[in-house]
């Protein structure tokens, strides 16, 4: 190990290699924030002087089934320009964080493969670290798209429990992103995509929906060019209780014939 395979292999540049150690089947490596990293994380001044000094722990990627612990001393610092007394900011961690970026970036290209509790287990990271970790990375990705690109959407109901209870999501059919996600069921919890999708003039082709009558009445008032597809489930199942109830009808009126018919 030296501070070349820190930087290469590991990600974690800025930082000096001391040494390394073994614990069961954890590895344990120890380094040093470079001088290069010793300016003021707010007006980024270089003229500091060193005021104490902290030992931080940083869980970097694993390698195999062995977890790997980076332990790194980290020099306190009092701003010369703007009296500030803080630790430098480091260029492989994020603040108050304990895991390296590196190792996020690793967790969240698991995420797409593993389960929430495998990639736990796999990293190290708790749990919850690795949802708070993956939901930061989702909401920065569908924070910002263009709703202009979208043609063909999807809307549906999905009932999530006594606590949520239903909520209403809207897809784009070609390439699967949530579009919108509404606090409940019916027309009304469309009404701010209505107003995002008006604002995008987007040129919408097709609407699936189930056959939830408020769904129909908002896709014909706000998308009265669009195609409106049913879903396929659901007219099958409204043909079959249609024919049940004809069914039921026949066998009535066959009944009393028979009975009116008999002497």
């Amino acid at each position: 190990m030296s501070t070349s395979d820190l930087y290469h292999t590991f990600r974690i540049p800025g930082t000096q290699y001391i040494s390394t150690f073994f614990l069961g089947q954890k590895t344990v490596i120890h380094g040093s924030i470079s001088q290069k990293q010793r300016k003021c994380p707010d007006c980024k001044s270089r003229k500091v002087i060193k005021f104490g000094q902290i030992k931080r722990t940083f869980k970097m990627v694993p390698v195999g089934n062995c977890k790997v612990d980076l332990v790194v001393k980290i020099g306190r610092i009092q701003c010369k320009d703007c009296d500030a007394i803080k630790q430098p900011r480091l260029s492989f961690a994020d603040p108050k964080k304990h895991y390296t970026r590196a190792l996020e970036r690793y967790t969240i290209d698991l995420c797409r493969l593993m389960t929430i509790q495998n990639v736990a287990a796999l990293t190290g990271l708790s749990w919850d670290t690795v949802k708070d970790i993956h939901k930061r990375h989702l909401c920065k990705k569908c924070k910002s798209f263009k709703l202009n690109q979208v043609r063909c959407i999807v809307i549906d109901e999905k009932y999530l429990g006594k606590k949520t209870k239903f909520v209403t999501i809207v897809l784009d059919l070609d390439t699967g992103r949530v579009l919108h996600v509404g606090q409940s069921k019916g027309k009304d919890t469309l009404l701010v995509f209505w107003k995002r999708l008006k604002r995008s003039k987007a040129k919408i082709e097709a609407v699936a929906i189930d056959m939830a009558s408020g769904f129909m009445a908002a896709v014909l008032e706000h998308l009265p060019e669009a195609d409106l597809i049913l879903d396929h489930f659901h007219l099958v199942k409204w043909f079959n209780e249609k024919l049940t109830l004809l069914r039921r009808q026949l066998y009535t009126q066959a009944s009393i014939g028979e009975s009116v018919a008999s002497p």
